[in-house]
């Protein structure tokens, strides 16, 4: 607990947030304050590793998407690019980050480097072949960021890359870059794609903000009709290359919009009560910063989660949502 109203608490509400930081507003409170007040971070092991961990792997499979996916652009266009084409212009982008990482960054022995490659272009590959319905004229963007200054002005956008984006309503600001957007010719119709590189999630269809979990497609969808234009019907979708059921679009996003802007709400003003409590993702698997909990399982933690939970109240109540 700290003082309601402290300037830090303040501040931090105030920066441009990213769905990943507005996910753990929601469901991880102390540890939003321990990354993005304090500036507490994991330190990244430089040795040689033996395989990309899933998020590096995931790094690289979005990378050689962007490269394929620009390139197809500039030819005849993603929506009209033959299954050969889209094969072809990802084993080309494959090999043109392949050499750039191995400047750059720590990666596996050459023979697993050469597997993992080939594994996230057939990835690659099949998230640009999945069949999608048919856009009026469509064209297509990878990387296409929102909120962002700085980004190279020569990058293809359809919008101004550092405009700001705003969740009316709840007085915080939002930025990020959207892996893929489908624009029809006279901008009515609008498709979000958030590429997703694991396994695919058993209760996926059934997801919408799942707990706070999942913010991606929602934000994404108020980013687009933001910077498009009220008119633009947006689909905002998930797809998951290595599985079968891959694509999954947000029913009703405007709804749910309304619903994430209630949560939020209320988690922002818990939070500048002085609540920088626990929540369900506060040491968990994923919780980056776990090993610094004084409390990290067992009894003890859950006694302080049952009270944490307790003093939350309504600002808990996003962890029940679907």
């Amino acid at each position: 607990m700290v003082r309601p109203d402290h300037p830090t608490i303040a501040r931090v509400l105030a920066r441009t947030h990213s769905a990943s930081s507005l996910q753990m507003l929601l469901r991880n409170p102390l540890g939003f304050v321990w990354k993005y007040a304090f500036g507490l971070k994991t330190p990244l092991a430089e040795e040689e590793p033996f395989r990309l961990d899933p998020l590096t792997f995931g790094t690289l499979i979005h990378e050689i998407l962007d490269a394929a996916l620009r390139s197809l652009e500039v030819n005849s266009g993603l929506a009209d690019s033959s299954p050969n084409a889209i094969a072809a212009a990802v084993a080309q982008a494959a090999g043109q980050v392949g050499i750039a990482w191995q400047s750059a960054t720590a990666i596996p022995p050459p023979l697993l480097w050469r597997a993992t490659l080939t594994q996230a272009a057939a990835l690659a590959t099949a998230a640009l072949s999945y069949p999608l319905t048919g856009i009026d004229g469509q064209q297509s963007w990878s990387e296409v960021h929102f909120n962002t200054p700085g980004v190279d002005p020569t990058r293809p956008a359809p919008w101004d890359q550092a405009r700001r984006v705003e969740i009316s309503g709840t007085g915080l600001v939002i930025g990020g870059k959207i892996d893929r957007l489908d624009l029809s010719a006279d901008h009515h119709v609008a498709r979000v794609i958030d590429y997703k590189t694991g396994a695919v999630p058993k209760n996926i269809a059934d997801q919408v903000l799942a707990g706070g979990r999942e913010l991606q497609r929602c934000l994404y969808a108020l980013a687009v009709q933001s910077l498009v234009g009220d008119a633009t019907e947006v689909e905002a979708a998930l797809l998951y290359p290595r599985g079968e059921d891959a694509y999954h679009p947000l029913p009703n996003p405007m709804a749910t919009l309304e619903d994430l802007k209630g949560a939020l709400r209320l988690a922002a003003a818990s939070l500048r009560a002085g609540r920088a409590l626990p929540g369900p993702d506060t040491g968990g698997a994923f919780d980056e910063l776990a090993f610094a909990l004084l409390a990290r399982e067992g009894a003890r933690l859950d006694r302080k989660m049952v009270q944490a939970h307790a003093l939350l109240g309504e600002a808990a109540s996003i962890w029940e949502a679907p």
